[in-house]
């Protein structure tokens, strides 16, 4: 199972999106992906970064669950 959330990090430069899956059994961040804005792209590069990296450690990505809170991120009608 894979766990997944969304944070909002404050640089020098301006605001950050950090998207991070994060491997239940291993206890492992599989996955990370970083943008400026809030995009459908970013949890797709976070996703494909964690299936590379799954399949480099030998983790069976099929039948995997995915699990998020579903909080407003995912939600664009509460944005």
């Amino acid at each position: 199972m894979w766990l997944t959330d969304i944070t909002e990090y404050w640089a020098n430069y301006g605001k950050l999106n950090l998207w991070v899956i994060e491997d239940v059994l291993s206890n492992r961040i599989v996955g990370d992906a970083i943008h400026p804005r809030m995009k459908s792209s970013l949890a797709v590069a976070a996703l494909e970064c964690a299936v590379a990296r799954g399949a480099a450690i030998a983790i069976n990505v099929i039948g995997l669950t995915y699990h998020s809170g579903r909080g407003h991120n995912f939600n664009p009608g509460t944005r």
